[in-house]
């Protein structure tokens, strides 16, 4: 009879602590979920190949410190915020071509400036491999339809601003930024122009060797940028531009351009800016160019591209190199 009580007290002994054991376990488990659901900042891990999607819509994570793993394909994202998902970045980034590479790769980007005027060879750069930069000049036509097949062939837009030469005779387009102009029409010029289309990371000038050495004019043009979370390109038609400064001092993100590859138009040339364009990048670490729609331009680039990879270099868009400069700048300081 003893044995037999013996039994039945450890046995109660044991349930008591199965019981207490599992309203512990319940009570943390309980605490973790409420954590994870009131609070929106908590961390996660995301496995990712080049791409994310969210309920069908691509969602970039915005990425200060990630470690890469080089292995199928996959990159690890971690301490990564819910709060940094792609509906809370600025435009600049929002818009942005997703990217992932080797951190130690020097990098190229390509801006093709003058887009959607002439609708055949503008249809012949989307086909170039990628992902160029193409910036759409702010008075073409059918923009909407020429953005949206550039942004299905994977590269990045950018808004092409017509902007008041030093040469009066040279005709910049319509709804030019001048000099000249009251803040009232200047100010509704630009707007004109910057709602032209919609998905573009930033702008850049057409001519405006006059206007970007306007401190005043570019300052109205960097406050609205910066209204907008879009970033400036200096396409540098002039040494005396202030472009750099006023966006710098503006928070706007902002790089210069450092090779126009087809100012001389023939194939020889382009092929010389092209090396020059190779060479700044292994010397700098990134390299920005300009060039424009032109069959010479398309020819060049179509051989060209596709030898960056064994040459150490690769093709970027715009928004990675500003990112890049823009973070050596802040350090810098």
């Amino acid at each position: 009879m003893r044995l037999v009580n013996k039994l039945v007290d450890k046995l109660k002994l044991q349930l008591s602590l199965k019981r207490i054991i599992i309203f512990w376990f319940l009570f943390f488990i309980a605490i973790i979920g409420s954590y994870l659901i009131f609070n929106k900042s908590f961390y996660k891990i995301i496995i990712v190949d080049s791409k994310i999607k969210e309920n069908d819509s691509q969602i970039i994570i915005k990425n200060e410190s990630f470690e890469s793993v080089k292995s199928s394909n996959k990159t690890i994202i971690s301490n990564t915020s819910l709060n940094t998902l792609k509906h809370d970045l600025p435009n600049w980034e929002k818009y942005a071509v997703p990217l992932v590479i080797d951190s130690d790769r020097h990098v190229i980007a390509v801006i093709i400036d003058d887009m959607g005027l002439d609708k055949r060879r503008s249809k012949e750069i989307l086909q170039l491999s990628g992902p160029l930069t193409v910036s759409f000049m702010s008075y073409a036509d059918d923009l909407n339809r020429q953005t949206r097949e550039a942004s299905a062939n994977g590269h990045e837009l950018m808004m092409h601003i017509p902007m008041e030469p030093l040469i009066s005779s040279l005709d910049a387009g319509p709804s030019v930024l001048k000099v000249n102009l009251s803040i009232e029409e200047l100010k509704k010029r630009l707007i004109y122009n910057l709602n032209r289309f919609n998905g573009y990371v930033g702008i850049n000038n057409h001519m405006g060797s006059k206007f970007t050495a306007c401190t005043f004019g570019m300052q109205v043009l960097m406050d609205e940028l910066y209204l907008r979370g879009v970033l400036f390109i200096d396409s540098l038609t002039t040494h005396n531009s202030v472009g750099l400064k006023i966006a710098r001092k503006s928070g706007v993100p902002t790089a210069e351009r450092n090779v126009f590859l087809d100012n001389i138009g023939n194939m020889m040339s382009i092929n010389d800016q092209l090396i020059k364009l190779e060479k700044l990048a292994h010397k700098n670490g990134n390299a920005i160019a300009i060039g424009h729609p032109r069959d010479e331009t398309i020819k060049a680039l179509a051989t060209w591209l596709p030898t960056l990879s064994k040459k150490g270099l690769t093709l970027v868009p715009i928004s990675h190199v500003v990112k890049t400069r823009e973070s050596y700048f802040r350090n810098k300081k």
